[in-house]
């Protein structure tokens, strides 16, 4: 079960015991039993996800209010859970043929269990407390990551689907056909709000919009929304352009993806990813663009790389892999983590590279690549991605 899920499910429980209408101790008991054993897993949980915070990952928005949920009274121990433990505590769990531990931890009496959750609730609010500074603060690769990594778990045939239909209808492609399919599927995207939970836009970031210049490579009977340049203005802020190609900043999309997760429905969670999804194919057709990063010369950018990595063969490799938007200039991965360990298997195996997690984990600052290829080959997208590495190299 999520652990958003255990939380809240943890909070339910404590309120449904003071509805129990049952006489039988032994019910009341398991009961109690139940909700202990549910906040002490719920607060390993949690420890485990402050873990993961500190190695920059997230796996899963929580989406709490954090402002209640640290409170003491939210989690306050009802007076009839309280007040039954009380009474029977005087008798061994054991008389009623219960032979019970909560994490390793023995349960002797009721007393324990009241004495294990009230530890339990100081704890989850110690946790919770944690997790949230560490939101404030957490850097923004991390959002990255999990935009990435969420976008694993969604099925993007339909989009590559449209997207190859959409090719084969026309005559010849060329990069004006493609600027005008670029501009087009950001337009209709802008055109569902998904993005209506971020600030309202300053009267500078209006003045920037050139909407003329939006309407020159739109359908000339394109309809445009009321708001549609507000839209325009707030989605500036999560791009920018490098030649003809609109790139994603995943920093910015990855927060507002993390932060509105559960406001968003699944149909909005989904248009995010085939956003960026459609975009890729778009530019991988574009054809790479020129990287000002690169001011030195491939010689000087495949200094920080290890030797492996910084062969002739390997910056050929390189170059296809950034050609393809597969890594940025400084030959950091832009693509998940289960598609980056795909992305460095099948480099090391070129490569001739025998330690290649232990290169590529040092190279991107990971930790168990190992897990995330297993992963990805559990995964379906993985034979399509397999396939594009193929034709790339």
């Amino acid at each position: 079960m999520a652990l958003r899920e255990n939380i809240l499910n943890t909070n339910s429980a404590l309120r449904a015991y003071e509805r129990v209408t049952t006489d039988s101790e032994l019910v009341r008991i398991l009961f109690a039993l139940c909700q202990a054993t549910l906040m002490a897993h719920t607060n390993k949980g949690l420890r485990k996800y402050l873990e993961e915070m500190e190695g920059g990952e997230c796996k899963e928005v929580l989406g709490l209010d954090f402002r209640r949920m640290t409170s003491k009274d939210y989690w306050k121990i009802g007076a009839k859970l309280r007040r039954d433990m009380e009474e029977m505590k005087g008798k061994k769990i054991a008389e009623y043929g219960l032979d019970y531990t909560i994490c390793g931890q023995r349960v002797e009496t009721t007393a324990d269990i009241l004495s294990m959750m009230e530890a339990s609730i100081a704890e989850m609010i110690s946790l919770l407390k944690e997790v949230k500074r560490k939101m404030l603060t957490a850097p923004k690769k991390m959002f990255s990551s999990f935009f990435r990594d969420m976008t694993e778990t969604m099925d993007g045939e339909c989009v590559t689907t449209e997207y190859e239909e959409w090719k084969m209808s026309l005559g010849h492609l060329t990069q004006e056909r493609l600027k005008e399919k670029q501009t087009l599927v950001v337009a209709d995207f802008l055109k569902k709000r998904v993005l209506r939970y971020a600030a309202a836009p300053t009267q500078r970031e209006l003045n920037e919009v050139q909407l003329d210049k939006v309407r020159e490579y739109l359908p000339s009977n394109y309809v445009f929304t009321d708001d549609f340049e507000e839209q325009c203005a707030i989605f500036r802020r999560f791009i920018h352009w490098e030649g003809d190609q609109m790139l994603i900043d995943y920093e910015s999309y990855g927060k507002y993806f993390y932060k509105y997760f559960h406001k968003l429905s699944v149909e909005e969670q989904f248009a995010l990813f085939a956003l960026d999804h459609t975009l890729a194919m778009i530019h991988r057709d574009m054809g790479p663009t020129p990287d000002p990063s690169q001011r030195g010369g491939e010689e000087e950018a495949a200094i920080n790389l290890p030797q492996a990595l910084a062969t002739d063969k390997a910056m050929a490799l390189w170059k296809k892999a950034q050609t393809a938007g597969w890594v940025d200039a400084n030959y950091q991965p832009t693509i998940s983590r289960t598609q980056a360990a795909l992305l460095a298997d099948a480099m090391a195996e070129r490569l001739g590279i025998r330690e290649k997690w232990k290169t590529f984990e040092t190279l991107w600052n990971r930790k168990n690549m190992y897990r995330d290829y297993y992963q990805a080959l559990d995964q379906r997208k993985t034979l399509y991605f397999q396939e594009e590495i193929k034709k790339a190299f």
